[in-house]
């Protein structure tokens, strides 16, 4: 939905003769309301169900959605700027370090340049849409496989393996017990992501306390060497690996003691 709207937001600029960054700007303004607003409907309709179901009185139920929405919107906008301020979002001219991935901003980057400049890379639009045709075609939907066919292999490999683990305890379990074993999963595997995120903006602003995160590399490269080195790649794979096991042993311990 996002990307549709800045592709109609961003031709009806250039119809009236808005282009240039003013037009990039206006254009992302409308893309990141629509974006947010797409993305807090389903929360919320989540949250207002979940209040029905228990009774809640929905007057003080929306009023808290605002007050729940309010601080937590100032708290990300400040861990934005501290997240670029320390890592940066951007790769840096003659840095070998990576900055932070965000492959939905670059997507949505992509679209308003290449439209505001009349070079939209209409070749991969086209061949992304037959995909998608054919996948629609074999009854599979479209729109989770696009997620994880345009996302790096760094964030769409943890999405497949969480698959390939669902599978298996789908297999060895009884249909009636699937739902709630795959339940416990899917609870778990949030928790990792909700915490993988906290860790990471723990760190941030860790790093934070020496500087930017070249400062901090600089102080301490020795020691980021001996961790990136040989055996750094190994132990993620270990680790990666235990992971996955856990979630299975926690989906499946369930129905194994019954």
């Amino acid at each position: 939905m996002t990307i549709a709207t800045l592709l109609v937001t961003s031709t009806i600029l250039i119809y009236f003769g808005v282009d240039g960054v003013t037009g990039m700007v206006t254009a992302m303004s409308v893309g990141t309301i629509v974006c947010i607003a797409v993305c807090m409907s389903g929360d919320i309709a989540q949250d207002l169900k979940t209040g029905y179901l228990l009774g809640a009185t929905p007057k003080k139920q929306q009023l808290l959605e605002f007050i729940g929405l309010f601080f937590p919107a100032l708290a990300m906008g400040a861990m934005i700027y501290l997240l670029n301020d320390t890592f940066g979002f951007v790769q840096i001219e003659g840095s070998t370090r990576a900055p932070l991935l965000a492959p939905q901003a670059n997507v949505m980057a992509t679209i308003v340049q290449g439209l505001m400049h009349s070079e939209l890379p209409w070749a991969p639009i086209i061949v992304g849409g037959m995909i998608a045709l054919a996948v629609e075609l074999l009854g599979i939907s479209s729109l989770p496989f696009a997620i994880g066919l345009y996302l790096p292999l760094s964030l769409s490999t943890p999405l497949m393996t969480g698959g390939l683990v669902s599978m298996l305890i789908k297999k060895v379990s009884k249909k009636d017990e699937y739902k709630k074993k795959n339940e416990q999963g899917v609870l778990f595997a949030s928790g990792i992501v909700a915490g993988d995120a906290l860790i990471g903006v723990a760190v941030a602003f860790m790093i934070g306390l020496w500087g930017t995160y070249g400062e901090f590399y600089d102080k301490h490269d020795g020691a980021m060497n001996t961790l990136t080195g040989s055996f750094g790649p190994w132990l993620s794979l270990i680790m990666f690996f235990g992971l996955a096991a856990l979630l299975g042993h926690l989906a499946y311990r369930g129905f194994k003691k019954k």
